[in-house]
C-alpha cells in the first residue's frame, strides 16, 4: 500500500502546474488569494509566512486521500459502518448519508474520493477509530 500512496502523490504532484519563482527581497508580505496559507522552513520548522493559519477550514483533498489510504491499509473494506448523526449533519460537500444508515467501508471510501463527501470521511473516522479526534491521532502517528 505504500507503493499506492507514493503513486497517488506522484500523480498529484506531476499534475500540478509548474511555476518558476524568482527570489526578491521585499518587506511586503506576499499576496495570497486563498483563505489560509502557511509556509514553514522544512529544516528549522520556523514559520516563514502565515495567513489565518489557525482558522478551521474544510478538509483538503490531500486529507481525504490520506484518510482513504489509511482506511484501505487498516480497515476491512467489507465491514459495515453505521452513520452517526454527526456524520449525517457535517457541513460541506456530502454524499447525503442518512443517520443510522449501514454502509460498507468500501462504499464510504468511494463516496469520500469520488464525491468528496465530508460525511463519508466522518463516518470512516468514527468507524475505524471511534471519533474524528481519535482518527486524527491515529492518522498522524508516524
Amino acid at each position: 500500500m505504500k507503493k499506492l500512496f507514493i503513486l497517488i502523490i506522484s500523480i498529484l504532484v506531476s499534475s500540478l502546474p509548474m511555476v518558476t519563482a524568482q527570489a526578491a527581497q521585499s518587506s511586503e508580505p506576499p499576496s495570497i488569494t486563498s483563505e489560509a496559507a502557511i509556509m514553514i522552513d522544512a529544516e528549522t520548522g520556523d514559520v516563514l509566512f502565515a495567513k489565518n493559519a489557525h482558522a478551521s477550514m474544510y478538509p483538503a483533498s490531500l486529507t481525504k486521500i490520506a484518510t482513504a489510504i489509511y482506511a484501505i491499509e487498516n480497515g476491512d473494506l467489507d465491514s459495515i459502518a453505521t452513520v452517526s448523526k454527526k456524520a449525517r449533519n457535517i457541513e460541506g460537500t456530502r454524499v447525503y448519508l442518512a443517520k443510522d444508515e449501514k454502509v460498507t467501508l468500501k462504499k464510504l471510501i468511494q463516496g469520500l474520493l469520488i464525491n468528496s463527501g465530508n460525511d463519508a470521511g466522518v463516518a470512516i473516522a468514527e468507524h475505524l477509530s471511534g471519533s474524528v479526534a481519535s482518527f486524527a491521532k491515529d492518522l498522524n502517528i508516524i
